[in-house]
């Protein structure tokens, strides 16, 4: 005959967990919520204002002026920091025609060294590779511009507009 003291036993076993034991996991799950969830907000909230200044020393300059060169800074007046991979093709210069900007490339190159993240802090200024007027990349006098490969994210890359990334124009004459 078979013993019915077993079943007893095996009702106790069906119970779930008591409030006790989860207390501590819907206080986690709280915390979470309340601590973790407004904090991805802080890296970058849905209204961050980028405002930098793209500006050369000067509007003017004479071509083929021995010595003379193009100076551009980049000022970061945002809370955030903005982003460049340097050393690389951060710059570019651009030319202005009857059809538009168009981009004559890079005026230096960088060899075998792999690009890194350079962070421009709030309130940093960066001064980029400076253009030597004796270059061959330029294409005689005109209306010439920096665009630059700013980020606000490196992981993953994310370009700012275009917009914020070209520096002031400056005439470039014979």
């Amino acid at each position: 005959m078979a013993s019915t003291s077993n079943v007893g036993l095996d009702i106790h076993m069906l119970k779930g967990p008591s409030l006790n034991n989860l207390f501590p996991i819907i206080v986690g799950i709280f915390i979470g919520s309340v601590v973790c969830i407004p904090g991805c907000y802080l890296v970058e909230p849905e209204d961050t204002q980028y405002s930098l200044e793209i500006e050369t020393e000067h509007t003017h300059h004479t071509l083929g002026a021995i010595g003379e060169e193009v100076r551009v800074h980049i000022k970061n007046k945002s809370n955030v920091p903005l982003y460049l991979l340097i050393p690389s093709g951060y710059v570019e210069l651009e030319k202005h025609t009857q059809t538009g900007w168009h981009n004559l490339g890079l005026w230096y190159g960088w060899i075998g060294i792999p690009p890194s993240p350079y962070a421009i802090e709030p309130g940093e200024t960066f001064s980029g590779v400076p253009l030597q007027l004796t270059s061959e990349i330029i294409d005689g006098p005109g209306l010439y511009r920096f665009r630059f490969k700013l980020y606000k994210n490196i992981d993953p890359l994310e370009l700012m507009p275009l917009d914020k990334r070209v520096s002031n124009p400056f005439m470039i004459s014979s």
